[in-house]
C-alpha cells in the first residue's frame, strides 16, 4: 500500500473512507414479510441508519399481510421512502412478490394465459418397420420424423414426416357408481388424452425423433410461471409494477429511490427454449427450427453444430430484447438505474444493467477456495469475476453481489466479513445482503436465514463491520483494477455440447461422449482461472459480443474503463467466427493472444475449419501457444512481461488462500489482499517494476487500517 501527498482531492477521498457515504454502504434486501405498520417501519429504519447502512431495497416476501400493488402497498412504500430520506438512506425498489421477477405476484399469467413457460421434450424409438403404435405423452408436437438407419447411423436425408400419424387416446378409464342419474347409477369415463402414433413404416430399422414442448406446470410460488420472451407479457409486468410506482412516487426517481431490482428470471428448460423461438427463428435466420431438432441430439445431422449455435444465439437475443431491454429502457427513461441477479445465456446477457449483479457468497469460513471457484466460476450468475469484468467493460458505477443467502443463523460477521473480503477483492463495489428480515415470528424465521437485522444477537455490533463494508466499497469506487489480462470464455464450445448457460453448463444432452466432450472444456476453463488466482494474476472475463465494440490500437484491446493488453483462450475446439475475427484485428494492433491447448479447430456458426496459417505468420511473437496448457509456465511468461503491478512471493500452496485486487487511484498503486485461509500467512510483496518504490507496507491485516474491527 502507498502512502499519499495531501490535496483537496486526497482529503475528500479520505473523509469519504473515513466516513462512507450511503452510495458505498451495505443496501440489504429488507424482507417485507408481516402486517408492515407504519410506526414499525420507520423505527427499523432508523436502525439501519444508526448501524451504518446506506439504504435497502424493499422486496415483497411470503408472510406478507399487506396485499402486494394494492393503493395500500404503495401508500407503504411511499411512506417507507419518506422515512428513508429523513434519516439519509436510500431506498430501492423490487420488481417482484417474492421471486423470480416478471409475474407481478401471479398477475401476469391472469392476463396472458398464452405467455405460460412451455420447456423442450424429446422422445426417441426404434422401430423395425410394419405398423406400430408409440405412446407420446402429452405435449404440443413440434415435429415427429422417421430416419432409415443403415450401418448404425441416421439417413437424415431419407426422413419421413409422422406428424399426421399422430392422435390422442383417453388411456385413464374409470367406472362410477353413485351421484349419476335417477335411474343410471354405473358410469364409464375416461379421462386424461394423450397423444399416440400409429404407423406403417416399410422393412427396416427406422429411428422415430419426436420433439414437442410442454407447459412448465407448478413452479415456486405462482403455480405457473411466465415465458419472458413474450414481449406483451413483459410489457403488462411492467405497467402493473414499474407504473404504479411511477405514479405513485416518480418524482423522487433518481433522488430518494435509487433503482429497480429484477432477480432470477430466466429461461426454465434444460435445453434453453421459448415457445416463441420458432417464429423469432423463422423471421431473423429464415429457417423453420421445428424441423432442424434433431441437431440437438445427433451431431451428425447436417450442419448440427451451426444449428445449435444459431438456435443458442436466437434465443438469447429473443430472451434479452423482450425482457432485459424493455425493462432496463423504462429504468431509463425514469431516470432509476436497473439493478439485476439474472442467470445469463452469455455474459454479454446483462448488457442493458445499469447495475450488473450476481449471486454468490453462501459459505461459512473453512471452505476451501478450490471448492468455492469450481462451485461459482462456470456460472455467470455466481461468478464475481465476471460481474465486476462486465461493470468495467461497460463503465458502469457498480458491481454488484447479492450474498449470504441461506447460510443459517449460525452465520456470523465474522464469515460475513470473510465473504466481503473475496467479493471485495473480485472488484465488487454493492453489497447487497440477504436478508433484513421485518419479522421472525413463527414461519417467517426460516425464509432463507439469517436476519443479519435487529433480531440477531450481532445487531448491537454491527455498525463496526457496515464501516468496514463502506470503505472496502469506497476504495473500489474511487480507484480502477489493474488488470491487463482477459480470459475468452469458451462459450461457443459450452453452447455445441449442449452445456446450459443459465445454470453452471451442466449437460441437458443424452450422449455420453458428448457429455465428457463439455466437462473437458468447461473444466479447462475454470483450471485456467484457478491457476491464474492462485499465482495473484488478475484478469477479467471477456465475452464476444462485448468485444466486437471495443477498439484495438497500439496493442491494446479498450473497452469502457478495461484495457487489455494480452488474451487467453482456454482450450476449446470452437470459436465464433466474430471471435476470430477480432483476435485476428488484436494481434494485428499489437496485442498479445495466447492459445492454450490446441488450436481451436472448427467456427461454432458455419461448418468450416478456422486457418490460423495467415494469422500466425503475421503475429509472430504476439501469438503464443501453450500446447499443454502448462499453467505454471504460463504464469511466469505472464509476469516477465509485467502482466502484473505486484509480485507476491511465498509457498505457492499459502499464497493458494490470497485473494487480492491491484488498483491505481490517481497516480499511486495498492493491492488489497485477504487471507481466506485457516491459518496464518507469510509472504512477500514488491513491485513488479523494479524502478517503482514501495512508500507503505503494511503487516497487520487490512481490516485494523481500514476500520474498527
Amino acid at each position: 500500500m502507498t502512502t499519499m501527498k495531501k490535496s483537496a482531492d486526497d482529503e475528500k477521498t479520505l473523509k469519504d473512507l473515513m466516513n462512507p457515504p450511503a452510495a458505498n454502504r451495505i443496501r440489504p434486501f429488507w424482507f417485507w414479510n408481516g402486517e408492515m405498520k407504519e410506526e414499525e417501519i420507520e423505527t427499523q429504519i432508523r436502525e439501519m441508519a444508526d448501524k451504518g447502512l446506506g439504504g435497502a431495497f424493499v422486496c415483497a416476501r411470503q408472510g406478507l399481510a399487506l396485499p402486494y400493488l394494492s393503493s395500500a402497498w404503495f401508500e407503504r412504500v411511499d411512506f417507507a421512502k419518506r422515512c428513508a430520506e429523513a434519516y439519509g438512506l436510500e431506498l430501492w425498489l423490487y420488481d417482484e412478490y417474492p421471486y423470480p421477477s416478471g409475474m407481478a405476484g401471479g398477475e401476469v399469467l391472469l392476463r396472458h394465459p398464452e405467455a405460460e413457460y412451455k420447456y423442450l421434450v424429446h422422445q426417441s424409438f426404434r422401430s423395425k418397420g410394419g405398423e406400430e403404435c408409440f405412446s407420446l405423452g402429452r405435449s404440443e408436437i413440434l415435429c415427429c420424423t422417421a430416419y432409415p438407419v443403415r450401418d448404425g447411423k441416421l439417413i437424415f436425408e431419407e426422413g419421413l414426416d409422422l406428424r399426421d400419424a399422430i392422435g390422442n387416446l383417453q388411456r385413464e378409464e374409470i367406472y362410477q357408481t353413485t351421484g349419476l342419474t335417477a335411474y343410471n347409477r354405473k358410469r364409464f369415463f375416461s379421462y386424461r388424452p394423450e397423444h399416440v402414433l400409429t404407423t406403417k413404416l416399410p422393412e427396416g430399422e427406422w429411428q422415430i425423433e419426436v420433439y414437442g414442448q410442454k407447459a412448465l406446470g407448478e413452479f415456486k410460488y405462482y403455480g405457473k410461471f411466465f415465458d419472458p420472451c413474450n414481449p406483451e407479457a413483459v410489457q403488462t409486468f411492467i405497467e402493473l409494477t414499474h407504473e404504479g410506482y411511477r405514479r405513485k412516487m416518480g418524482g423522487d426517481f433518481g433522488r430518494s429511490v435509487k433503482g429497480m431490482f429484477s432477480d432470477e428470471v430466466g429461461l426454465l428448460s434444460p435445453i434453453p427454449w421459448s415457445q416463441y423461438l420458432p417464429a423469432y427463428f423463422k423471421k431473423t435466420r429464415g429457417r423453420d427450427i421445428k424441423g432442424l431438432l434433431p441437431a440437438l441430439h445427433h451431431a451428425d445431422f447436417p450442419d448440427a453444430y451451426p444449428i445449435r449455435y444459431a438456435l443458442f444465439s436466437a434465443l438469447h437475443e429473443l430472451f434479452v430484447e423482450s425482457y432485459h431491454k424493455q425493462v432496463a429502457s423504462w429504468c431509463d427513461r425514469h431516470q432509476l438505474m436497473y439493478a439485476a441477479e439474472v442467470p445469463s445465456m452469455r455474459m454479454s446477457t446483462q448488457r442493458y444493467s445499469h447495475v450488473p449483479g450476481g449471486d454468490c457468497a453462501h459459505e461459512k469460513i473453512g471452505k476451501s477456495l478450490d471448492f468455492i471457484y469450481d462451485k461459482y466460476l462456470p456460472q455467470y450468475r455466481s461468478n464475481a469475476k465476471a460481474v465486476s469484468s462486465l461493470a468495467r467493460q461497460l463503465d458502469r458505477p457498480y458491481a454488484m453481489i447479492e450474498s449470504f443467502h441461506s447460510v443459517g443463523w449460525s452465520m456470523t460477521i465474522q464469515d460475513a466479513k470473510w465473504m466481503l473480503d473475496r467479493l471485495a477483492a473480485n472488484g465488487i463495489n454493492f453489497y447487497n445482503f440477504h436478508a433484513f428480515f421485518y419479522t421472525i415470528a413463527g414461519l417467517a424465521k426460516h425464509d432463507a436465514p439469517p436476519s443479519q437485522f435487529l433480531q440477531n444477537p450481532y445487531w448491537d455490533y454491527y455498525k463496526g463491520f457496515a464501516d468496514y463494508a463502506g470503505r472496502l466499497s469506497r476504495l473500489i469506487t474511487d480507484s480502477e483494477a489493474l488488470i491487463r489480462i482477459a480470459v475468452l470464455d469458451p462459450l461457443a464450445s459450452l453452447w455445441l455440447f449442449l452445456g446450459n448457460p443459465f445454470h453452471s453448463f451442466p449437460y441437458a444432452g443424452e450422449d455420453e461422449n458428448e457429455k465428457a466432450a463439455l466437462g473437458k472444456v468447461r473444466g479447462a476453463w475454470v483450471d485456467l482461472c484457478k491457476a491464474l488466482l492462485f499465482r495473484q494474476i488478475d484478469y477479467d472475463h471477456l465475452d464476444t459480443e462485448i468485444m466486437r465494440e471495443g477498439t484495438m490500437e497500439d496493442g491494446r484491446l479498450r473497452i469502457g474503463r478495461a484495457a487489455y493488453d494480452f488474451i487467453i483462450l482456454p482450450p476449446t475446439p470452437f470459436l465464433e467466427s466474430e471471435a476470430f475475427e477480432s483476435l485476428g484485428r488484436f494481434v494485428k494492433s499489437g496485442g498479445t493472444l495466447i492459445i492454450c491447448g490446441d488450436w481451436p479447430a472448427q467456427f461454432a456458426d458455419k461448418n468450416e475449419a478456422i486457418d490460423w496459417s495467415a494469422l500466425r505468420e503475421e503475429a509472430g511473437s504476439n501469438l503464443k501457444h501453450f500446447p499443454e496448457a502448462d499453467y505454471g509456465r504460463l504464469a511466469s511468461y505472464l509476469k516477465d512481461r509485467g502482466s502484473v503491478p505486484f509480485l507476491y512471493e511465498g509457498q505457492a500452496e499459502a499464497l493458494k488462500n490470497i485473494v487480492q485486487s491491484s488498483r491505481r487511484d490517481g497516480q499511486y498503486c495498492y493491492t488489497f489482499a485477504a487471507n481466506q485461509g485457516e491459518a496464518p500467512l507469510h509472504f512477500a510483496l514488491r513491485p513488479a517494476d523494479e524502478s517503482l518504490e514501495l512508500l507503505y507496507e503494511i503487516e497487520m491485516p487490512l481490516a485494523y487500517i481500514l476500520g474498527d474491527m
